[in-house]
């Protein structure tokens, strides 16, 4: 497998807004219409608790929308290519249930596992829109529409194809070639719509579900709202002397998916709040654009001040399948590979050890205790007692198990036996016998 970059390029942009505080009075501007919007979201579990997914903080227009989303995009696999199997065996092969399987075939002689073919992003965590407005009676109102998506789980699932033989007797047995495996996350979205209302002279205002179809009540949102109007007052207590107060904004750019680039430059260097936010607005509701938030900071005049943000996601944007030329061999690499299937070979021969099997467990136990005079291997069923069955007819005819390695794999279960004596042929009769048993081998 080979995955093309590292991930797609991004460019990031810092936008500062600064104001002089002086004895409590901020000279922070703003402009009337202008509606600064701060939500709490949460979600009632199963067992009534409240688990909080976030916060959300805008500044609109009245009679307009203003959009926010909070989360991260994860890359998710959405296609699969098809298996690709040597087209000698293609006739011969069956899914699991006996069924016919869905591949391709090559003549290459090897088998190509299923790998990704399409991938896209998943957008997870909160996103949503507010909207104020003013009643002719004075009433504040915000109208909030709000989403959020989470993976639940990842769920594995595996299409294995078989390949049938026959042998002398005609008696047909199947041997793994690909498991066929794919992964899919499971995710869960719920959207809820709210109207908060606070009426002319109150404090608070109350926040209140809208009921459809496509709202859900496990959602909770709280919301605070008030105007951002000239000379606002900052009724914080704040130390003596003269201080400015620095906001900063990161602006994360994916490049070549802006649809207008030129949003990206304001018309001229200084914004008042009502221009930056609109500003702000305007640019992250193109495609291709992230709005990070960052920390606010008060510094003394001359004194250094220190606001980063740091995120990095690595992730493959495309899959490319292997080609003819990865999947050729080399001369020294077809004799290194037949060098190893001999030596394999030799040692499941004359030690009854097994690596690199399609359909048997890797089993190996090594030579060399002084008191071992036979070694025996075993072929059996996984099931229950089997080995305890075995065991018990070597205590009836007084046979020492000096060491031994017992290993399975699916349905198949392997053993090798290192004994004090030969067994007699008696002995070996006596584990044939066993149903469970397959087959019996002394070394």
């Amino acid at each position: 497998m080979r995955w093309n970059g590292g991930g797609k390029r991004r460019g990031m942009m810092l936008l500062l807004g600064a104001s002089w505080l002086a004895l409590g009075v901020t000279g922070h501007a703003g402009d009337p219409g202008i509606v600064r919007i701060s939500a709490s979201i949460f979600s009632v579990e199963s067992d009534g608790n409240e688990k909080p997914l976030g916060e959300a903080e805008v500044t609109a227009p009245l009679g307009e929308w203003a959009r926010f989303r909070k989360g991260q995009d994860i890359p998710s696999v959405v296609q699969y290519s098809l298996p690709s199997i040597p087209k000698e065996i293609s006739e011969s092969v069956v899914g699991a249930s006996g069924e016919a399987p869905e591949f391709e075939t090559n003549e290459l002689s090897v088998v190509i596992p299923s790998h990704p073919e399409k991938v896209e992003t998943l957008e997870l965590g909160l996103s949503g829109r507010f909207r104020p407005r003013v009643l002719a009676n004075g009433t504040l109102t915000v109208d909030a529409e709000i989403g959020y998506r989470e993976v639940l789980e990842s769920i594995e699932k595996a299409e294995p194809i078989y390949f049938v033989k026959k042998n002398a007797a005609g008696k047909e047995k199947k041997i793994l070639v690909t498991r066929n495996e794919t992964r899919a996350p499971v995710t869960r979205s719920r959207k809820t719509s709210v109207h908060y209302t606070r009426k002319k002279g109150e404090r608070k205002g109350v926040v209140i579900p809208v009921s459809g179809p496509d709202s859900d009540s496990s959602l909770i949102v709280r919301m605070k709202v008030a105007p951002v109007e000239p000379g606002e007052k900052n009724t914080k207590a704040i130390p003596a002397g003269n201080f400015f107060y620095i906001t900063s904004r990161f602006v994360e750019i994916t490049e070549g998916e802006m649809e207008n680039e030129e949003d990206l430059y304001p018309d001229k260097p200084v914004l008042s709040d009502a221009e930056f936010q609109m500003w702000i607005r305007r640019i992250n509701q193109q495609k291709g654009v992230d709005l990070l938030s960052a920390p606010s900071l008060v510094v003394k005049p001359g004194q250094d001040g220190r606001i980063e943000v740091a995120r990095e996601f690595i992730y493959p944007t495309s899959y490319q399948p292997p080609t003819l030329e990865d999947i050729a061999s080399t001369g020294e690499a077809e004799e290194n590979c037949a060098t190893m299937a001999v030596a394999q070979l030799r040692e499941f021969l004359e030690h009854g050890n097994i690596k690199n099997s399609v359909n048997f467990p890797t089993t190996e136990l090594a030579r060399g205790h002084g008191n071992t005079h036979a070694r025996l291997t075993f072929t059996n069923h996984n099931k229950p007692g089997v080995l305890g069955q075995v065991l018990s007819i070597f205590a009836e005819h007084e046979i020492n198990i000096v060491d031994m390695v017992n290993k399975s794999r699916d349905d198949i279960a392997y053993n090798i036996l290192d004994m004090s004596e030969q067994p007699s042929q008696e002995t070996l009769n006596a584990m044939k016998a066993i149903s469970a048993v397959l087959n019996v081998r002394v070394l």
